[in-house]
């Protein structure tokens, strides 16, 4: 479960007015560990403040991070216009998490995955990067704009100058605005640990998608619980070793609907399965490696030799 989803089962307020002392409560209710600081976002402000509260609010999310240290909080608040339920950009901002931030969590403070809109500033100007190991994304409304950039792109490289291990996003959705974007999320490079979780695809290329020059592969990632909408041209597009694709829901029309041997070093030891697939032909809209476990989809090709007649399969797609 999220932190606000924690926060909001345990009866806390996250509301706008009552998270003045939402530090507090996080630590007393042991959702968080008592470390670091508390930062606060809200564009509605006529003032840049210091951050430390809603009062003071920073009115940029690059501010706070900006301020922020490793292990720190950010909780970014919606508009008044999307608190009235006008659809409107809170932030748009190309916001860099940079390596020496790890840890860093930055939470949309709404009460669904629409709440807070963080769109691209320009065209191919992805809203989030992160460079920085297991930081944490939630409550967002990403709006990429661009055939060449991403809601969040996630960064490891062979230096590990840049190395977004451990990262965690969830509760978010991904929909481009003028132009479909490359991706939803991008992991670029071998990206390990990643966790995605009850995330909504939507008008974008691909929902997930490694770009992978170096061709490293990502290990030991989990992607579950996701909605990826026809409006996408591909779902799930990696080169992993030893992960978890489980639970997804994948829409008809995607051409490629989840892929694990994206790349020329192909990674093994996959577990895909209980993932809706929605397709013409399961070799054909699905690719995996001889080592994957694909047991446990349903997929409606029944015609293939690794699907049986219950539509469930029982062998990864050979194409």
């Amino acid at each position: 479960m999220s932190i606000v989803g924690k926060m909001m089962q345990r009866g806390i307020d996250i509301s706008k007015e009552g998270s003045m002392t939402i530090r507090g409560n996080l630590y007393a209710n042991n959702i968080l560990p008592p470390r670091g600081n508390t930062w606060f976002v809200d564009s509605d402000n006529s003032v840049n403040g210091s951050g430390t509260t809603w009062a003071k609010a920073k009115t940029t999310i690059a501010a706070a991070v900006a301020v922020a240290s490793a292990r720190d909080i950010i909780l970014v608040a919606p508009t008044i216009n999307q608190m009235a339920g006008t659809t409107t950009n809170d932030y748009a901002e190309a916001v860099t998490i940079p390596a020496t931030k790890m840890g860093l969590s930055i939470i949309g403070m709404g009460h669904d995955q629409e709440a807070v809109i963080w769109a691209s500033p320009s065209q191919n100007s992805a809203p989030l990067t992160i460079n920085a190991r297991g930081c944490y994304v939630s409550g967002f409304r990403f709006r990429p704009n661009g055939s060449s950039t991403a809601g969040i792109v996630l960064v490891t490289n062979t230096a590990l100058t840049a190395n977004a291990e451990g990262t965690a996003i969830e509760n978010c959705t991904f929909r481009s605005t003028t132009q479909d974007a490359l991706a939803g999320i991008e992991l670029q490079g071998g990206c390990n640990d990643i966790r995605i979780r009850h995330c909504i695809f939507d008008n974008v290329v691909a929902g997930i998608r490694q770009t992978n020059s170096d061709n490293s592969i990502a290990y030991r990632v989990t992607i579950e619980h996701n909605q990826i909408n026809g409006n996408c041209t591909n779902g799930i597009i990696l080169d992993c070793g030893r992960s978890k694709i489980l639970n997804n829901m994948l829409a008809p029309g995607l051409t490629m609907v989840i892929q694990t041997n994206s790349g020329s070093a192909t990674g093994t030891d996959n577990i895909v399965s209980g993932n809706t697939l929605n397709v013409s032909a399961y070799e054909t809209n699905c690719s995996g490696a001889a080592g994957d476990s694909w047991l446990g989809n349903y997929c409606n090709d029944v015609a293939s030799s690794v699907v049986g007649a219950s539509a469930i399969t029982y062998g990864y797609p050979q194409g």
